[in-house]
């Protein structure tokens, strides 16, 4: 599980720095097709990227967890799929109120 984790660090790590320069605002880094329709882009930067540094701590949760003994392989997948689910599901919302045609 050590090659596991050390992806999921390395995932966890290009999330957060991608995240914090989304939440500072710079909306670049986003693709154009997302944002094409945004209003008020800086609270669409701030909502997005606290949800990318969030699923940043689901990896890294998932790659502790891996290290946990006499804990069932499943445990971290488990623990990545759940965040997953959850902060996409968040994302779809934020994307849903701030990028919709009205």
């Amino acid at each position: 599980m050590i090659i596991y984790a050390i992806i999921c660090a390395a995932a966890a790590a290009a999330l957060f720095i991608v995240g914090a320069k989304i939440y500072r605002g710079n909306i670049g880094l986003i693709n154009p097709a997302h944002t094409k329709n945004v209003k008020a882009p800086t609270g669409y930067c701030r909502e997005l990227g606290a949800q990318l540094i969030a699923l940043g701590v689901t990896l890294t949760l998932s790659a502790a967890s891996s290290f946990i003994p006499d804990v069932s392989i499943l445990l971290p997948l488990v623990v990545m799929a759940v965040g997953m689910i959850e902060i996409f599901i968040k994302i779809y919302g934020i994307q849903k109120r701030y990028n919709s045609e009205k």
